[in-house]
């Protein structure tokens, strides 16, 4: 069905939670986060999360390149009412070439409440009133 989706061959902890659309795929279990672009997975410990905060933009679309040791990535995304700038201490990164880890960095993904309540709960965030 999606076939630009690297399948995820490992999950660490219990699965609670997948939804895949067209561009993007959020993969939610007991001890990580996986965000799945085509032809790319971010791995995301729970443990690593910095913070998950709303992301407002009063651009309805967003575009990004990032160009880094020989690698270019291309980042569209549309804005919906539930948009999250997720902050982590580290991540992997998942590709057809390997396995790369990553240090600090900033996702920028629609996170329906149904997805941001097992993060919440499994990351051992608190909410901010």
């Amino acid at each position: 069905m999606y076939t630009d989706f690297i399948r995820i061959k490992s999950l660490q902890g219990e699965l609670k939670i997948s939804h895949k659309q067209r561009h993007l795929g959020l993969t939610v279990s007991t001890e990580e986060l996986v965000i799945q672009k085509p032809h790319i997975n971010y791995h995301i410990p729970l443990d690593q999360i910095i913070s998950i905060i709303p992301y407002e933009n009063v651009v309805s679309d967003y575009s990004y390149v990032n160009r880094e040791e020989g690698r270019e990535e291309i980042t569209r995304l549309g804005f919906s009412a539930h948009t999250y700038r997720i902050y982590v201490k580290s991540a992997v990164m998942h590709t057809r070439s390997g396995i790369f880890p990553m240090e600090r960095m900033e996702f920028i993904v629609p996170l329906h409440p149904d997805l941001l309540a097992p993060i919440q709960r499994y990351s051992e965030l608190s909410p901010i009133p």
